[in-house]
């Protein structure tokens, strides 16, 4: 099949088409909410409520294993839209092939070497899970990778589009870096050839975005990685206020990147006039990386720790504690096209639904926040600076004000219903 599609991708447009497939309105603030995660299969509780309280579902790789993650996306998919056949599901794929061996078509890429990435002394280039990196100037390599979201979207009828992670640059140990620009630029091209198989599969309702916006400044060419809403329907900024913006001494903001994250959301929001899906994602505090649990830490570890009960009671409260305060950076840059995803992390159970029946077994607050349930409004305007890392915003029944200086005290929402 993905030479059968490499074949139909060469019939269309060479650029992708622009559309705006997945937009939101403003009747709640709520109204904005997606998620990405995994990963195992989902009870009807929980895709029920997913299917009423978002407008986007990522499934991550891995979701439902032992099963193969094809097939695990799709089932929780036809879980979801068996409740709501409105809620966009995207099908995680990465373009690094992260998590590749819970595929099925692992098996086919380990049967094809020649897809396979080389460093400048042919030696075979890995990904930090020991999996050979795709080459995407190997057309059959990237035939093969378009091909596998798309069977799984033709075949099911249940998948909309696809979150690709690892689109950005990508820095390889041993590649020149004339070389390291021609590769960025064919995965690019890859994740274009995807994005226009599924308007030809879809329509215009059909989205690849790409992970995506970053602070971490590889790429001198290309920063920030903006060179994707070239090529994708939609980008992912991932991190707000965490990580590469958190000093890991201090835990303090670096506020010129966090705002640096804002300004990169407000001009993707704005590209091809407004047509291009952006992902944002918040999280539930200044993380600077991980601890021995595999949950989020804080630069002197004094995020939630001890038993599950007391990482899920702790983290539930750091998820609301932190919640005005990335709601309403969200809101300052908000549009129709742009959407929050918030939580502790990538797992289910890491604040993506609530658990009012068993609270020790997820993160997630019940009842769900109350903030995205009030009368919002559309904007009347865009958000205005008024002082250094300061900015308003009014909306319709809502006063916004965000504040970098002071993150937690100096930020607040202002409900007028």
């Amino acid at each position: 099949f993905f030479f059968e599609m490499a074949a139909l991708l060469l019939l269309l447009p060479a650029a992708a088409l622009a559309s705006q497939p997945w937009s939101h309105g403003w009747a709640t603030a709520g109204d904005s909410f997606w998620g990405d995660f995994g990963y195992s299969l989902l009870d009807d509780t929980q895709a029920e409520f997913l299917a009423n309280n978002y407008q986007v579902v990522s499934l991550e790789k891995c979701t439902g294993q032992p099963l193969p993650t094809e097939q695990g996306i799709v089932m929780n998919a036809k879980k979801i839209k068996a409740h709501n056949p409105a809620t966009k599901v995207a099908f995680y794929w990465s373009a690094n092939l992260d998590g590749l061996k819970c595929y099925a078509a692992n098996n086919t890429y380990a049967a094809h070497p020649e897809f396979w990435l080389h460093d400048d002394n042919g030696a075979i280039v890995r990904n930090g899970e020991g999996i050979p990196v795709l080459d995407p100037t190997v057309p059959a390599a990237a035939a093969w990778w378009q091909s596998v979201p798309l069977t799984a979207a033709r075949d099911s009828g249940v998948i909309d589009g696809v979150l690709v992670d690892g689109c950005g640059y990508s820095v390889q140990a041993n590649i020149s870096a004339a070389r390291l620009q021609k590769l960025y630029t064919a995965k690019l091209e890859m994740v274009a050839q995807l994005q226009q198989g599924f308007h030809a599969l879809l329509g215009p309702a059909g989205v690849a975005f790409g992970n995506g916006l970053s602070e971490y400044d590889q790429d001198h060419l290309d920063p920030h990685n903006r060179r994707i809403l070239s090529y994708a329907g939609g980008v992912q900024n991932e991190h707000f206020a965490v990580f590469e913006q958190v000093d890991p001494r201090t835990g303090a903001l670096n506020k010129t990147k966090a705002a640096d994250v804002l300004a990169n959301i407000e001009w993707a929001a704005a590209q091809a006039n407004g047509t291009k899906a952006v992902m944002a994602s918040f999280w539930a505090g200044p993380y600077t990386g991980f601890g021995s649990n595999g949950w989020p830490r804080f630069f002197n570890n004094s995020q939630p720790n001890g038993t599950q009960a007391q990482l899920y009671e702790g983290w539930r409260a750091e998820l609301v504690k932190y919640l005005p305060f990335n709601l309403a950076a969200f809101l300052t840059v908000a549009e129709p096209n742009v959407f929050f995803a918030y939580a502790v992390w990538y797992e289910v159970h890491q604040g993506f639904v609530p658990c009012p029946d068993a609270p020790t077994s997820c993160s997630a607050p019940s009842p769900w926040y109350p903030e995205l349930s009030k009368p919002l409004g559309a904007p009347l305007g865009p958000r205005k600076s008024v002082g250094d890392f300061v900015w308003v915003r009014e909306f319709e029944y809502a006063s916004v004000r965000l504040d970098l200086n002071d993150p937690l005290n100096g930020t607040h929402i202002l409900w007028h219903k």
